[in-house]
């Protein structure tokens, strides 16, 4: 399951009521992360380690119900969780995430500023990395209780910084200052590190938005702040997703993490610092592949593994060290976000690529090299880059890196046909290993075993529309044929569409009809043939 973003769907009286606040506060507000130990993070950025800084002892507000199996919908008409209005809904045209203000000093001019998931902001490749980006339509939603008649509802003006490179995590800029959003109790949290060694965990607070995948999951008209209690541990862990590689991720067993809950706050229940931001989950994840979307997966020596029911936060400790005296966000000196004057993305790596087999599509081989093309950030003329075992592969480990190659020329050395997880490495030539840009790619030589399964509608005397159903990423495209029942052989390749991914129709004058279909993983894998017939 990703979990960001999601479609967001609003109930007629929350977009009146949206509207309305809106408008008000604008009124208010216009004046104004050595190649061999997988256990040293592969791709990690070293400065995302800094040392802790205690925090005073707070008492955050629970509810008296059972938080620890599910999260709890938020009521604070009295006040009495007030201190949490800065946990708000992130807004889009189509999208729907969770965003948090951080307590960024003092300043009474500067901008205020809240954090979120990289990919809430549509950052989504393997290792991105986007400074100063038009912020578009997006809004965050402060004091998003179900019992608020008003919410604080404040445009997003930039995205000041996001990336999915050894975190996943994005910096908005907001068309607020702190003093004006203090001056309506909507007060910043301070970033905060752990105390990691000796696989030590802490207590902490989810607060977050989650909407579901469906009202199934959360009721259309209860989609605001809940609040769950769990435990997270300490030692950060190596976690990859697709093509992302996180090396820094913090486990915890929050619960209910759903769509809608990227970029959820973690607090730490002792100190009431903000030690991270959800960014992905196994709960109610699909069943089936490791390591793709809703299928996270820890990377260490002795492979990969998957578990369930296991959330994941990114870190956020060193954070308030991006931003000046003057309270602007600025990078460089100690903030560990990267400054983006090497590599700025990889485009074109596989996913999951079987150079032995023949493109659905195509017709053709498929591709049996990696063909990955650099994109450079700033004055970047060349890069270096390595390949290696996902497992034993370290980005940020200068050993192993090739020699100078202008940014002009790809990465296109051969694919491998064994099956396994290869890790790619790219540094800019000149720079640091630990601003190395990463992706995962899967050899993926096994064919899909998952049975296909259809949709149909219709019957003998209208005729039939039949679809086979998509599961990725085993079952990814599909080809069809269609014909008599008594005659047609599901598994003579002859008669198959080139491709297929919509509905077929079939006329009630050719029943009885045999519907065949051949499944196709990411890989172009190709499943054994499926057929259905129609009466």
């Amino acid at each position: 399951m990703e979990l960001a973003p999601r479609v967001r769907r609003r109930h007629a009286h929350s977009r009146a009521a949206l509207a309305v606040a809106l408008l008000a506060l604008v009124a208010v507000l216009a004046a104004a992360c050595d190649d061999a130990a997988p256990s040293a993070s592969p791709g990690a950025t070293e400065a995302l380690k800094p040392t802790p800084t205690p925090e005073p002892a707070v008492d955050l507000p629970v509810p008296d119900e059972d938080t620890a199996t599910a999260q709890v919908l938020l009521r604070s008409a009295d006040g009495t969780y007030d201190v949490y209005a800065s946990v708000g809904q992130l807004q889009g045209a189509a999208a729907s995430c969770t965003a948090v203000l951080l307590d960024t000093g003092e300043s009474p001019t500067a901008p205020a500023y809240a954090v979120t998931s990289g990919r809430c902001v549509g950052i989504t490749g393997a290792s991105e990395v986007a400074l100063d980006r038009a912020a578009d339509t997006l809004s965050v939603a402060f004091d998003w209780f179900i019992d608020r008649p008003e919410h604080r509802v404040i445009p997003v003006t930039r995205i000041a910084w996001a990336g999915t490179r050894a975190t996943d995590v994005a910096v908005l800029e907001l068309a607020a200052t702190p003093d004006e959003l203090r001056g309506v109790g909507v007060r910043g949290w301070r970033p905060e590190a752990l105390a990691t060694g000796g696989g030590a965990s802490v207590d902490v607070v989810l607060l977050g938005v989650p909407v579901g995948a469906s009202p199934a999951d959360i009721p259309e008209d209860e989609r605001y702040l809940r609040l769950g209690i769990c435990s997270l541990d300490a030692d950060p862990v190596v976690i990859n997703e697709r093509a992302w590689l996180w090396p820094h991720a913090l486990r915890n067993d929050c619960p209910e993490v759903l769509p809608g809950s990227a970029g959820s706050a973690v607090l730490d229940r002792a100190t009431g610092g903000l030690v991270g931001l959800i960014t992905t989950t196994t709960f109610k994840g699909e069943q089936g592949t490791e390591c793709w979307l809703g299928r996270p997966c820890e990377i260490g020596e002795d492979g990969v593994l998957v578990l369930p029911d296991t959330s994941y936060a990114q870190p956020v400790a060193g954070l308030e060290r991006c931003f000046g005296p003057d309270g602007v966000f600025a990078l460089g000196g100690g903030c560990p976000l990267d400054a983006g004057g090497g590599i700025a993305s990889l485009e074109g790596a596989p996913l999951a690529v079987n150079p032995r087999v023949v493109n659905p599509v195509s017709g053709k081989p498929s591709r049996s090299s990696w063909g990955t093309t650099v994109v450079a950030a700033g004055t970047t003329a060349a890069y270096r880059y390595k390949i290696g075992p996902l497992a034993s592969t370290s980005c940020t480990a200068e050993a192993g890196y090739g020699a100078p190659i202008p940014v002009s020329a790809p990465i296109d050395d051969p694919l491998p046909t064994e099956e396994q997880r290869l890790l790619l490495c790219v540094m800019a030539d000149g720079g640091a290993a630990a601003d190395a840009a990463a992706a995962v790619v899967w050899i993926d030589a096994t064919p899909p075993d998952e049975r296909i399964t259809f949709r149909v509608t219709g019957n003998r005397s209208k005729g039939w529309r039949i679809e086979p159903v998509l599961h990725p990423p085993e079952l990814s495209l599909f080809r069809v044929k269609v014909g008599p029942a008594k005659t047609t052989d599901c598994a003579d390749p002859a008669g198959y569409a080139a491709s297929g991914r919509g509905p077929v129709d079939v006329a009630a004058r050719d029943a009885p009809a045999r519907f065949c279909v051949i499944g196709y993983d990411e890989a172009s894998n190709p499943s054994k043939p499926a057929a259905q017939v129609l009466r």
